[in-house]
């Protein structure tokens, strides 16, 4: 595991073994996020005067989670007991040869320089989805053909990230630093909560959908602000207005989080293009196909053989698969 987190954190191609052992891991426990997010921030910017109480704190965090540990409580205890040790082991490996390297006179610390944090992208192609840890512990994950840049640390009053596809946060409560997603055309403020911000360029619908907790939504082209709470949304048209509405049905919004494709009486063309973001697919129709009637289905890890089967029932065509490309005849 010392491994994997290493190689995340230094933005090394994991393996989709590798990706999947992490999600798991970061999921399993919130404890192990804010693991993961206190060796990060302990491995890329240390602070010299601060690493031996760091080091301190963080070990005894360690040593009372593993002493609470009941091995009857969940099958899954022995597995985790290890991953923690693991992490807790580069946590302490980490520090200590960082802290050498700063009594040696070398210091990446933002406090010790630098005014601006350099900011990373973390892109996910279409057929691709992403979990990462972003630097407070707060979790995101990133649906096919997004993008997300993120500072390599947050300041001490606020927390922001920009987004441009389709995003689902597990934020960190923090009151002292609002959390900020600046998307083309309106921002999302929280304290801590979970929600899902889509905003695709020139496709479909873009607006925020919450699960728990409140936002703050704000239209900069119409200088309006729209709070939501649980189970409600906002959408923007296509002039910028936003309307606020209930979430009727939760697995529109969040079921792709959880590797469901979900569609209700969306037209043709949306369903082609969903399937060609899921799958990282071309699509090439060669004739004319009528596309008038809306498509409804829900599907728990879809195979792209069963989704297209069910449409070509419903709008009468054929089609071929070759590799990475569908041709519909």
């Amino acid at each position: 595991m010392e491994d994997i987190i290493f190689k995340e954190l230094t933005n090394h191609e994991l393996t989709d073994s590798e990706k999947q052992k992490l999600e798991f891991w970061l999921n399993e426990n919130p404890k192990h996020r804010k693991i993961y997010a206190q060796l990060k921030l302990t491995i890329l910017y240390p602070e010299p005067s601060k690493s031996e109480s760091i080091k301190e704190n963080t070990w005894n965090d360690l040593l009372i989670q593993l002493k609470s540990d009941n091995p009857r409580s969940t099958t899954h205890k022995p597995f985790f007991n290890r991953w923690v040790r693991a992490a807790a082991a580069v946590l302490i490996v980490g520090i200590s040869a960082l802290f050498a390297l700063s009594n040696m006179g070398v210091s990446n610390s933002p406090i010790a320089g630098r005014a601006e944090a350099k900011i990373i992208e973390k892109i996910s192609q279409p057929g691709q989805k992403i979990t990462s840890v972003l630097p407070d512990g707060s979790l995101v994950k990133m649906n096919a053909d997004t993008k997300i840049e993120i500072p390599e640390f947050f300041t001490k009053d606020k927390r922001e990230v920009a987004l441009t596809g389709e995003a689902y946060f597990e934020v960190v409560k923090d009151p002292a630093r609002p959390f900020i997603i600046s998307v083309d055309g309106f921002t999302v403020e929280v304290l801590g909560t979970s929600f899902n911000v889509k905003a695709y360029e020139n496709n479909g619908y873009r607006g925020v959908a919450v699960k728990s907790g409140k936002v703050a939504v704000t239209n900069l082209k119409k200088n309006q602000v729209i709070n939501l709470t649980k189970n409600e949304m906002i959408l923007l048209d296509e002039d910028g207005a936003m309307e606020k509405l209930p979430i009727l049905d939760e697995d529109l919004f969040f079921g792709w989080t959880d590797q469901r494709m979900v569609f209700k009486d969306n037209s043709l063309d949306d369903v082609l293009h969903a399937i060609a973001n899921w799958y990282g697919v071309d699509i090439k129709i060669s004739r004319g196909v009528s596309g008038d009637k809306p498509y409804t289905a829900n599907y728990k890890n879809p195979v792209l053989e069963e989704v297209m089967q069910s449409l070509s029932h419903v709008y009468n065509f054929k089609y071929s698969i070759d590799g990475k490309t569908i041709t519909i005849n």
